[in-house]
């Protein structure tokens, strides 16, 4: 506000009186503070009369002039406020800033004060002004204690809610019950109420805040009415009540009282499920509900009245019952609506009620009075009464059929047995009369247990289910003797409620005779089908299956399930022709053979049967079936055996021939044998096997045969057959002694024709052995040489292995293109064959790996002058310039020699010690050759050692970095760092190119890269923390890092979790980098980290083997000329003349350039001339410990940096 006023025009000057006419008579001070919060200016002139500043001078504090009002502050509340405003500063300054303290008034008492302030920006959105307005609570403070012990026994929340012009809004005051309503706490409130608005339920918040916005622009009393999500107790409900007040400063407080309601609310839930309820049971009852008059008319009746009577409900209510009831029922009903208005209920009165379709229904009433309507809820007991008389009907006729009934029924009690009715059947049959009988229970009559050995009758079963039978059992009659009966019953109750058994006793003494006589047939003819190999059928007139024995089952389970009832050719359709036929002419079923199908694959069965006739009539078959299974499968087999031999007989791709072994003469033959030999089959006839046999294979035949004879077959062997035409054949062959039937011994041979078999193991043998691009042997020939020389006699054991690799055919590879570097491997391995003997080996073992094998003269042994003689000859023959498309080069390599036996016996050993002294050889500057030495090995064993210290120190985050200032030389400002591995090994600082080889051979180079790069972003973070500007940090990275597809997402991660920006670091690749095999990758790479704000650097540019065509192919930002070129720029034209040319092929590039290893001030001041950006050496700042770099960074700052007079903006 104190911003808008200054800058308001002149046209609003009244406006702004009567607004100042407002804030004077407000009990609220309003003033404004600069940003830094101690220089206030007050707005109202009544500060002076509300806290009596204008009565002590000494504080200088009224509306005109601004000082440091926190003179007035209590001195012990000074540095807490002060914080506070600070902290929310640094929070962005967001909503309103409520604060508490005391003052000293001018008349020197303390007074509480509390103020709100808020921030002012410009257009840039930086804070320019708070403004805020205070308030005297002291009185407030000295009744807070007394009323927080109040509004602690209410059981809702008391509250102020400050409600600002611009619609936000806080609550000053909260009472605890806060927590039971919203789960906040009073502070979580007091300086924005959004936490309440996060509490109330979704779909109630908006009428919340309308009701407050309509509120605090009408100041009518506020009744709200809203769900809450309380934390702990989840859904409640809750009702507020408040009376805003307008406050002069144009602020809102509302007053208020806030309760729950979650019990008045399901009070009011239950109450309406309840009446629900009640009218869905009046609607869906199957009784006939309904309210009456007294004067006899429907009131009200639900929806059975419609679905008994036929009437629409509409039409009942407001109609006299009287109206339908039958004319006989209409003097009983009035007589029975008397008595009910008298006080008397109604209970089990019945009439008749006419439907729609005018017949009658009987229904049956109960009702009552309640005050001068009669509430009634009849049955429909037409069915009912129907049922009665029909009941009535069935004794009658049950009485009937219980005397006429043909088989004995009794009564018995359950508790004893006994007797108490029985018909005159049951009488006939036991020979008792029924006072006889009375004496006497169920168990005397059938006392003995079934044949399974069951309780008496129904014992068991009546117990268990109220039930029993039908059982067969024998009954004594009164002469004792027995009868067979089949007995069942019931358990049934009499009127009293005692348990009666109710028994059917049938005689079946008849049938049971029957039924023992076809038993005992039965049986004779299971006896005779179960001894049969055979099973039996029977069928009716239909050819369906009514019968058949057990043998059946042996045929396992159909598929079609269950084959009785089933006609006899579904067991097999095929059959059906014939068994029709045998049907339709009632002639029998002779030998038919059916393929039954069962679960376990098909059976075969012959089926034979009569017809059978009943009295002269046709009434259908029987027969038997066999399994032949067996037999016809033997048979088909046998057959289809035959119809294969013929077949491969005939079309098989090799020879076939049967021959007598007696003399080896041609009995039979193939078409394959005729063309593989080229005589006809009848001219084979007349030929003995030997006839075709080559002359050198003859002396193997009678080996042969005697093996044939002996052990009845031969082979498999190759021989040479001699073709018609004369040429041989090679051929292998097979063969089997067999027995003619006239007992002649034959023999069964298969004849290969192998030419096409041998042509193609030359091939394939030809293929393994050498290499595909140069025609030289491979290493696993290679391997078998030396090993060959290796298991000779140790006085004869004497040759050298050379490993041979070509030097920078990288280089050329991606220089001049793979083509040419085809070319360059097929040009020397043509070198190598020239410069060496008959007798030595030349093998490549892969990419631009050659293997050698020198072996000495016949008869002598190989010296070691020889041998280095044999290997310059060689290294002179690399030499030799060689034209690649239209570029001439000078092929160089790298030459590791072993010598057998000095340097092992094995040629595993001489390949590792030539591969020593390989790289040996690469360690002396390459092009030219070494003999392993064992001392080597030491060398070996040392890297390995480095190479175990360096995975143990990474695993434990061992390694640490130097940081190197590099100067921007313009204005010699700090510019930024280069990031240096450091290595603490043994007690001793390891230089990095003792270990960073080691580390990119064993592949340790990407945690290594990884911990580098961590440690210097985490550095580079805690400077800027402490207020430092550290510039860039560049970190050097392998090509291994590179090709690493997760390289980039890594670097993101590592910048986003040191707050860091990505301009802020630079990756130094080295031009070897831009040569790796892995090009692409490392191209994609760069891209993707350039992309994401990452700049590149370019080391020791001009010492490599990089080009232009790199430079612009990949991402790079800066050149860093190499110190070798930087060294003697001041006395070395031509390092002079590398490094200009450098710095203006950078900036033709729009590139920058740094200058390593600078030293002295002459080599600075050439780079400065010539226009050279940054630069970095001893001279400038020597490589700093993380610890060293404050002190480094604060000195700079304070040698070159200029310190502007800060700006303080007029309030």
């Amino acid at each position: 506000m104190s911003h808008a006023l200054a800058s308001s025009s002149e046209h609003d000057t009244k406006a702004l009186l009567r607004l100042a006419g407002i804030l004077e008579a407000s009990p609220a001070v309003s003033y404004a503070l600069e940003p830094a919060g101690r220089c206030a200016t007050f707005r109202s002139a009544n500060a002076a009369r509300h806290f009596g500043w204008s009565a002590r001078p000494d504080l200088d504090l009224d509306q005109e002039h601004q000082d440091c009002w926190l003179r007035a502050v209590h001195a012990s509340d000074v540095q807490p406020i002060e914080a506070q405003l600070q902290a929310w500063l640094t929070a962005g300054a967001e909503g309103v800033l409520r604060r508490s303290y005391r003052i000293r008034h001018g008349a020197g008492h303390e007074l509480w004060i509390e103020d709100h302030l808020r921030a002012v920006r410009d257009e840039a959105g930086r804070v320019v002004e708070l403004i805020g307005v205070m308030r005297d609570v002291t009185a407030w403070n000295g009744s807070d204690r007394q009323f927080d012990v109040l509004v602690r026994n209410v059981p809702g929340m008391i509250f102020q809610l400050l409600v600002w012009p611009d619609g936000s809004s806080c609550y000053p005051y909260a009472s605890i019950g806060i927590r039971n309503i919203f789960g906040l706490e009073p502070e979580d409130v007091r300086e924005t109420n959004a936490a309440v608005f996060e509490r109330i339920h979704q779909d109630d918040v908006a009428k919340v805040e309308a009701l407050i916005r309509d509120a605090a622009i009408s100041l009518d009393s506020v009744q709200s009415h809203y769900r809450v999500l309380h934390p702990e107790r989840g859904l409640i409900w809750v009702r507020g009540h408040s009376t805003p007040e307008r406050l002069a400063d144009g602020c809102v407080v509302f007053n208020g009282y806030i309760q729950e309601t979650t019990a008045e609310e399901a009070s009011k839930a239950a109450l309406q499920r309840s009446r629900d309820e009640l009218q869905g049971f009046f609607d869906v009852a199957l009784d006939l509900l309904c309210i009456a008059s007294l004067d006899g008319r429907f009131v009200r009746v639900n929806q059975a009245w419609s679905s008994t009577l036929g009437y629409d409900a509409a039409v009942l209510e407001g109609a006299r019952f009287l109206d339908y009831v039958h004319p006989d029922d209409l003097d009983a009903t009035l007589t029975e609506m008397a008595s009910l208005s008298a006080g008397h209920q109604t209970l089990g009165f019945t009439n008749r009620y006419r439907g729609a379709d005018g017949s009658y229904r009987i229904i049956e009433w109960r009702s009552q009075l309640h005050g001068k309507l009669i509430y009634a809820a009849a049955r429909d007991v037409t069915t009912r009464e129907q049922a009665l008389r029909e009941l009535q009907d069935s004794r009658n006729k049950l009485n009937s059929l219980y005397e006429l009934a043909p088989i004995g029924i009794a009564l018995n009690r359950l508790a004893d047995g006994v007797f108490v009715q029985a018909n005159p059947e049951l009488l006939r049959l036991t020979g008792y009369t029924a006072d006889d009988l009375g004496a006497h229970n169920f168990h005397d009559l059938v006392p003995l247990a079934g044949e399974d050995g069951a309780e008496p009758v129904g014992k068991q079963e009546l117990f268990a289910s109220g039930r029993y039978g039908p059982v067969e059992r024998r009954l004594r009659k009164k002469d004792g003797s027995e009868l067979h009966v089949l007995a069942q019953g019931v358990i049934l109750r009499d009127r009293t409620g005692s348990p009666h058994v109710w028994s059917i006793i049938e005689d079946i003494s008849a049938r049971k005779r029957v039924e023992a006589e076809l038993e005992a047939n039965r049986e004779r003819v299971q006896d005779f089908a179960e001894s049969s190999a055979d099973w039996f059928w029977e069928a009716d007139g239909d050819l369906r299956l009514t019968w058949f024995s057990s043998g059946f089952a042996q045929l396992g389970a159909l598929v079609l399930g269950s084959p009785l009832g089933r006609r006899l050719h579904e067991l097999d359709p095929t059959t059906a022709p014939l068994l029709d036929t045998a049907l339709q002419l009632r002639r029998p079923i002779d030998e038919v053979e059916a393929q039954i199908a069962t679960v376990d694959g098909i059976r075969w069965c012959l089926l034979n049967g009569l017809p059978t006739f009943k009295d002269g009539v046709f009434s259908g078959y029987r027969g038997t079936g066999r399994d032949i299974t067996e037999r016809k499968e033997t048979q088909l087999a046998l057959a289809a055996s035959r119809q294969k031999l013929r077949s491969l007989y005939k079309l098989a791709p090799v020879g076939i021939a049967l021959n007598r072994f007696a003399d080896g003469r041609f009995l039979e033959g193939n078409s394959e044998l005729a063309r593989l030999t080229g005589y006809s089959l009848e001219q084979l006839r007349h030929l003995t096997w030997r006839a075709l046999t080559a002359e050198e294979c003859r002396e193997a035949e009678p080996a042969e045969w005697r093996d044939l004879g002996e052990h009845g077959r031969y082979g498999p062997c190759e021989r040479t057959f001699v073709h018609a035409d004369g040429h041989q054949v090679p051929v292998l062959l097979n063969g089997v002694l067999i027995e003619a039937p006239d007992g002649e011994r034959q023999i069964w041979s298969i004849i290969q024709d192998v030419t096409e078999q041998r042509r193609n193991a030359q091939r394939l043998k030809a293929l393994a052995e050498h290499d595909v691009l140069t025609g030289l042997v491979n290493r696993q020939v290679l391997t078998e040489r030396v090993r060959a020389v290796c298991d000779h006699a140790p006085q004869a054991r004497s040759a050298a292995v050379v490993l041979l690799d070509l030097d920078h055919f990288k280089e050329i590879n991606d220089t001049l293109g793979h083509d040419a570097g085809d070319e360059l491997l097929k040009e020397i391995a043509q070198r190598l064959l020239g410069a060496l003997g008959a007798d030595d080996v030349v093998a490549r073992l892969g990419g631009d790996e050659f293997g050698l094998l020198l072996r000495p003269a016949p008869g002598t042994r190989l010296s070691h002058g020889t041998a280095e003689a044999k290997v310059r000859a060689v290294l002179d023959a690399v030499h030799e310039p060689l034209t690649l498309g239209k570029r001439t080069v000078q092929p160089q390599a790298s030459l590791g020699v072993a010598m057998l036996p000095d340097d092992g016996s094995h040629p595993s050993e001489l390949y590792k010690h030539a591969d020593i002294a390989l790289y040996r050889s690469k360690a002396l500057g390459r092009d030219t050759f070494t003999f392993f030495d064992p001392s080597m090995r030491d060398d070996v064993e040392r890297r390995s050692t480095i190479a175990d210290a360096l995975r143990a120190t990474l695993a434990t985050d061992g390694l640490s970095i130097a940081l190197q200032p590099q100067q921007h030389l313009p204005d010699g400002r700090h510019a930024g760092f280069e990031a240096l591995v450091r290595w603490q090994h043994e007690g001793r600082v390891m230089p990095p190119g003792a270990f960073v080889p080691i580390a990119e051979e064993t592949g340790l180079i990407l945690p290594m890269g990884r911990a580098v790069m961590h440690t210097a972003l985490a550095t580079l973070r805690r400077l800027l923390d402490r207020g430092l500007e550290p510039g860039w940090f560049a970190v050097n990275v392998a090509a291994a890092q590179l090709k690493d597809p997760n390289f980039v997402a890594e670097l993101s991660q590592l910048i986003a979790l040191h707050r860091l920006q990505p301009r802020q670091v630079e990756l130094e690749i080295t031009e070897g980098v831009l040569l790796d095999r892995g090009g692409e990758r490392v191209a994609e790479t760069l891209e993707a980290a350039h992309r994401l704000g990452v700049s590149i650097a370019l080391d020791d540019f001009g010492t490599g083997y990089a080009s232009l065509r790199h430079l612009n192919r990949f991402p790079v930002d800066r050149l860093k000329i190499d110190q070798s070129f930087v060294r003697d720029i001041g006395s070395d034209p031509q390092d002079a003349a590398i490094t200009r040319a450098v710095i203006n092929l950078a900036h033709s590039l729009s590139m920058d350039v740094v200058a390593e290893g600078v030293e002295r001030e002459d080599q600075l001041a050439f780079l400065r001339m010539h226009g050279c950006d940054y630069a970095q050496g001893y001279l400038l700042g020597r490589p700093l410990d993380p610890t060293e770099v404050e002190t480094y960074l604060r000195r700079q700052t304070h040698d070159l940096q200029t310190v502007p007079p800060p700006f303080v903006p007029a309030i």
